[in-house]
């Protein structure tokens, strides 16, 4: 990408910070107040980042439960 297609927003920035917060594992109420947000508001902002944060939470739970069944346990 060319030099001159690059634009910075404030809402970018801050779209980012909360990516990185998210995807990082930190608790929503704690991005949500780094931010400025009540936690209502960020999950409503930023839900499509938690939905993403959910699903490899539950697909490392479901390779946890796989392997615990194959062994028998």
């Amino acid at each position: 990408m060319p030099v001159d297609d690059f634009k910075l927003s404030v809402y970018g920035l801050r779209h980012t910070r909360a990516s990185y917060l998210i995807h990082s594992g930190i608790p929503v109420d704690i991005c949500a107040k780094v931010l400025g947000h009540t936690v209502l508001q960020f999950e409503k902002t930023y839900r499509h980042l938690l939905y993403e944060r959910e699903m490899k939470v539950l697909k490392r739970l479901e390779k946890y439960c796989e392997r615990d069944s194959f062994r028998g346990n």
